[in-house]
């Protein structure tokens, strides 16, 4: 074998791994079910995302939306997503993700395709296996995070 094509398979080899991790990590079933709600919240439509949940407390984080999108400091123009870890139950009924939320957006008063600000926050959750399909058990932001320490902090 000639050293040429050595190096152009372990070209391909080396594309076709990083490839398949990228796809195997953002296009599961956890992963895509997270993604769906995290697109309902981002629009602060609960009504989309009940569907979506499995128990009431995952829709509370739609009460923080404003607190959310101020702190965004924008118009959201492109989101993207850093799976940090993906942990899986035994039984495979429940998996907690952590996950690196990116957004980029324009500041009030400009305009432009990709955003020119990027904003980044961290989501824990932990979503259950429902018959066949994933739904959200529970989600933290920093907006709910914030919010429910408000919360705390205002019953005493």
């Amino acid at each position: 074998m000639k050293l040429k094509t050595f190096i152009f398979l372990l070209f391909v080899g080396g594309i076709g791994y990083f490839g398949f991790v990228f796809i195997s990590e953002n296009y599961n079933q956890p992963a895509m079910a997270y993604k769906r709600y995290v697109e309902a919240l981002m629009k602060g439509d609960s009504s989309t995302a009940k569907h979506l949940v499995a128990d009431e407390k995952a829709l509370r984080p739609f009460g923080a939306h404003e607190e959310r999108m101020s702190r965004i400091g924008g118009e959201p123009r492109f989101t993207w997503f850093d799976f940090r870890s993906h942990v899986r139950s035994e039984d495979d009924k429940t998996a907690t993700l952590v996950v690196k939320f990116i957004v980029r957006y324009d500041p009030p008063g400009e305009d432009s395709y990709f955003g020119t600000e990027v904003w980044r926050d961290q989501h824990i959750v932990t979503l259950v296996k429902d018959q066949s399909s994933w739904k959200v058990l529970s989600f933290e932001d920093s907006a709910s995070a914030a919010s429910s320490q408000q919360a705390r902090y205002s019953y005493r």
